[in-house]
């Protein structure tokens, strides 16, 4: 032993090596960690758990990505959405007002039906596609959850101004 080394075991109550206090746990299983005498505290109680938790974290990365995604795909949806329903006010719009029950001539379809179904289907396909990636954002969300709760993520995922909960953007 050097002699800085001596001096620094004799000022650790003659221990050469510190070891972390004892009763650390696993952040995955949660079992004692037993420490080795020398080298790097352990982290993980074995090698299981220590890939588990390689593997949390690199989901959690992923929903991350995959959540930014979403919420750029869903605020374009949301774009189209306020773009189908200015065309729907504006077919709406045209529609002749109503009839009086004394006339007999009743004008023929003019052309506004189809149009206005036409509409009212893209503006409903748009809304199941918003549902759909909705749904698909608070599954990738509580997969970063779950996933920052095995590797230690302390940090809490990012809220935007549309108040939403999900997981940092990229």
């Amino acid at each position: 032993m050097t002699a800085p080394a001596f001096r620094r075991a004799k000022a650790l109550g003659g221990r050469h090596d510190e070891t972390p206090s004892a009763g650390l746990t696993c952040p995955v299983c949660g079992a004692r960690i037993e420490q080795a005498r020398t080298g790097r505290p352990a982290r993980y109680c074995g090698t299981p758990c220590r890939q588990a938790a390689h593997r949390a974290r690199r989901r959690a990365v992923e929903a991350a990505r995959h959540a930014a995604w979403l919420r750029g795909r869903l605020a374009a949806d949301l774009a189209r959405a306020q773009e189908f329903a200015a065309e729907l006010a504006a077919a709406l719009a045209t529609i002749p007002s109503g009839v009086d029950g004394d006339q007999a001539d009743i004008e023929p379809s003019t052309g506004w039906e189809n149009e206005l179904g036409e509409l009212a289907h893209r503006l409903t396909r748009l809304a199941t596609s918003i549902s759909g990636g909705v749904r698909e954002h608070q599954a990738v969300a509580a997969d970063w959850r779950h996933a920052a709760r095995i590797t230690g993520i302390r940090r809490a995922p990012a809220i935007t101004a549309a108040g939403d909960e999900s997981p940092i953007s990229l």
